[in-house]
């Protein structure tokens, strides 16, 4: 019975909202491509179809989940559990609420702050890289305005000092990394309530949000098994980001 009811809720899912879910991004993401509101570069470096990627990015804008989510609207179409992606998401910002319901079975929720919690979210995080799973991170650990502390490029883009998990998740998985550079997604969707609330609501100047893909990154064995991997790793990741902020387009 219990067999027979898991079957009936998983075919619910697929149909009712995994399914709904992928088409609907894909409409969305297609239609604002072909009005230029959303430029994507480099089509050729991303993995479609591809398995074991984690993928990694800035994050301007509370936005941003759902941009990158819709670069992967082929899988989504095709076979949304094996090239659909997980999103790693704060858990109060898209998972507590009642209204992000239909969004669980796409997240990985983290509790920021709690170590326990982190920790359980770490090993789910890993078990789907290990099934075979595409990852999405935003490794600034929250939103590039609320940083501190931050890295930048020579064109003087920016991003926080990332956070140690990814380097670890790659160390642990041997996961192919793939960086994807956002830009201009929070003229679209402010990170200011105040602005939020009180500016015209309107459509970005053409053109105003751009998702760079970068070249996926293979870390080697022997790389992955030194003491300072990690840090290298993160290094790596960090210098991948900043170097295609700069690219020109």
């Amino acid at each position: 019975m219990k067999r027979r009811l898991r079957i009936i809720l998983g075919f619910a899912l697929l149909n009712f909202v995994i399914y709904p879910f992928g088409m609907l991004l894909a409409g969305a993401f297609l239609i604002m491509c072909q009005l230029k509101y959303v430029r994507v570069t480099h089509w050729e470096r991303f993995p479609h179809f591809k398995q074991r990627i984690i993928l990694v990015a800035n994050h301007p804008s509370m936005l941003d989940p759902f941009l990158i989510s819709a670069l992967f609207f082929r899988g989504y179409l095709l076979h949304p559990l094996k090239y659909g992606p997980l999103i790693v998401a704060d858990k109060s910002n898209f998972y507590d609420s009642w209204y992000w319901f239909w969004l669980r079975p796409f997240l990985i929720p983290v509790e920021r702050g709690n170590k326990r919690a982190e920790a359980i979210s770490f090993l789910r995080i890993k078990k789907a890289i290990d099934q075979g799973r595409v990852i999405i991170i935003f490794p600034e650990g929250g939103r590039t305005c609320r940083g501190t502390v931050f890295l930048r490029s020579k064109k003087r883009k920016k991003i926080r000092v990332l956070r140690k998990g990814v380097a670890l998740l790659v160390a642990k998985t041997r996961a192919t990394v793939v960086p994807v550079w956002i830009d201009g997604s929070e003229k679209f969707l402010p990170n200011s309530m105040t602005e939020r609330l009180f500016t015209r609501l309107r459509f970005p100047k053409k053109k105003s949000i751009q998702l760079k893909i970068g070249e996926p990154i293979h870390f080697g064995r022997g790389e992955l098994q030194q003491i300072s991997a990690k840090e290298e790793i993160m290094q790596v990741i960090a210098n991948s980001l900043l170097q295609l902020a700069d690219e020109d387009v």
